[in-house]
């Protein structure tokens, strides 16, 4: 659901439907990268939200960066960049094994592209929505 709220600045959506599976290159796999170059001018702060469905909450080694840089900090769960994927959904106080919902925060870059991976785990990356302040 996408809402407006006029005590919140203007901002530019999108919803990308991916339901993809992201495992490690030795399996294989590769990691899933979106671009997003078209949603805003460089260097607007960004939301990014992600439900993923993973094997294993406790198995460090996901990755979600916006490029290759560093890994993104998620806002809720454990908060740990090392393993954002660990069962949690906000509002779950006890945590749902295999379903997440997390949220990012960065700065997006000239040419940004959202990039999930993981080194030990199978991901299932299904809705991704960015939201992204536009300038005013």
């Amino acid at each position: 659901m996408i809402a407006t709220d006029p005590r919140r600045p203007y901002s530019q959506a999108v919803v990308l439907d991916t339901t993809t599976p992201v495992h490690h290159p030795t399996d294989g796999g590769t990691a899933l990268e979106m671009p997003l170059a078209g949603l805003t001018p460089a260097a607007a702060p960004a939301r990014v939200d992600l439900v993923v469905w993973e094997g294993d909450a406790g198995l460090a080694g996901d990755r979600v960066s916006v490029g290759r840089g560093t890994p993104l900090r998620p806002a809720g769960g454990g908060r740990d960049p090392a393993n954002p994927f660990d069962g949690s959904v906000p509002g779950s106080a006890d945590g749902t094994f295999g379903v997440d919902v997390d949220a990012f925060h960065s700065v997006l870059g000239r040419d940004p592209v959202l990039r999930v991976a993981t080194r030990r785990d199978v991901l299932l990356c299904g809705v991704v929505v960015v939201n992204v302040h536009a300038r005013s």
